[in-house]
């Protein structure tokens, strides 16, 4: 059987692991969210350019 010390060792190891990959989850959903934010924001840009377009169009 393995030692205290080795499975103190051996727990240790699973849970960094562990928080790494939490690290990663999160890392992951901040990414995600910025993508949505620049998405949105693209999409304001295209409403807005719209709206000027519609605006020249309708002085002609």
């Amino acid at each position: 059987s393995r030692s205290r010390s080795q499975n103190l060792q051996v727990g240790q190891e699973e849970e960094e692991e562990e928080e790494e990959e939490q690290e990663e989850e999160e890392e992951e959903e901040e990414e995600e969210e910025e993508e949505e934010e620049k998405e949105e924001e693209e999409e304001e840009e295209r409403k807005k350019r719209m709206e000027r377009w519609k605006g020249e169009e309708g002085k002609r």
